[in-house]
């Protein structure tokens, strides 16, 4: 059961995944925490009514917690997004917080380790004017 990598299952509202084993492995390598593996729902109506206007998607504590995420991201964010957002689960699971930064920083090295350069760039970049608005509001 451990070795099986993704299950697609289809719901009346939505497509739910088990998330990526490899996804979920190396946000817990990158975060340096671990937490059980957590289905991932891709469904664009509940994002709409559970996540921050404007999300590509959330991580939900309720009901034991869930992922959410948006079902027309651009293919090469996809996987980066999913990744965020179980970083943000790992990171709530073992502390009850999420610090967006720690997860902007985690999805950048997530990009850089698979050489999506342009991109990680992109990231490191936002991960800097976040640091930089979260500081202007101390």
């Amino acid at each position: 059961m451990k070795h099986l990598m993704t299950i697609l299952l289809l719901t009346t509202s939505g497509f739910v995944f088990s998330n990526d084993v490899s996804i979920h492995k190396e946000a817990e390598a990158i975060i340096g925490d671990t937490a059980l593996e957590i289905g991932v729902t891709f469904d664009n109506n509940l994002v709409t009514l559970n996540c921050p206007s404007g999300a590509a998607g959330c991580f939900r504590s309720a009901n034991g917690g869930e992922i959410l995420q948006r079902t027309d991201l651009p293919m090469s964010y996809n996987d980066v997004v999913t990744f965020g957002l179980i970083s943000d689960y790992i990171q709530y699971t073992n502390t009850r917080t999420i610090d967006p930064v720690r997860t902007c920083e985690a999805q950048t090295q997530f990009l850089t380790k698979q050489k999506r350069l342009v991109v990680a760039e992109k990231y490191h970049r936002y991960c800097d004017n976040l640091k930089d608005n979260l500081l202007a509001l101390r």
